[in-house]
Formats: structure tokens, C-alpha cells, sequence
């Protein structure tokens, strides 16, 4: 089974159990590292990344696995200019945590 398979079986298993996902199809654009699959049903967000059974991790997928591995907590915001004093707080308290 290749990646693209599995990829395909985890969002039909996900579909079938009510999760809703999202997956970068064209990714060289994106930042490096970061897990293939969301997958989110509330209360429960699921960041994965996929592999088939010779697949290796990079490193930095190993990177954001342990940033990921060591969050507590899953928090969405909505963004827009105008909330440039909250993004500035909300990044200055996360960046404390992360470090």
C-alpha cells in the first residue's frame, strides 16, 4: 500500500465516523514538517502524519512531532488585521510555552 492508499483508507474511515479533515494536496509551498492530516471532531483535533510501513520520518516531521507531542491544549482563532494587539499577545504567550 502506498501513501497516497492509506491516505485515502484514514479520510474514508474518518468520513464514515464523522470526523471532518483537511489535506494540503500540493504542498512545496508549504512549511515544511507538518503532519498530512487534520482531523477534527469536537472535542478532539488529530494533526497525523502518514507513512506507509517503510516510510521514514524527516526531521523535521520529527521536529513538529515533538512540538506538537508536548501541546497541552488546541486553540482556534479568527485573525484579521484589525486584531493585530491580540495575535501579538496570543503569539507572545505561546512562544513562551513553546521554548
Amino acid at each position: 500500500m502506498n501513501e497516497t492508499e492509506w491516505r485515502r483508507d484514514v479520510i474514508r474511515l474518518a468520513r464514515t465516523g464523522g470526523w471532518a479533515h483537511y489535506y494540503t494536496h500540493y504542498s512545496p509551498f508549504s512549511t515544511p514538517g507538518w503532519p498530512d492530516l487534520a482531523l477534527v471532531k469536537p472535542p478532539t483535533l488529530i494533526l497525523a502524519e502518514l507513512k506507509t510501513d517503510r516510510g521514514r520520518v524527516k526531521p523535521e516531521q520529527a521536529d513538529t512531532a515533538y512540538l506538537l507531542g508536548r501541546c497541552e491544549e488546541v486553540l482556534y482563532r479568527l485573525w484579521r488585521p484589525d486584531d493585530l494587539d491580540d495575535v501579538t499577545a496570543a503569539l507572545a504567550l505561546g512562544q513562551g510555552r513553546l521554548l
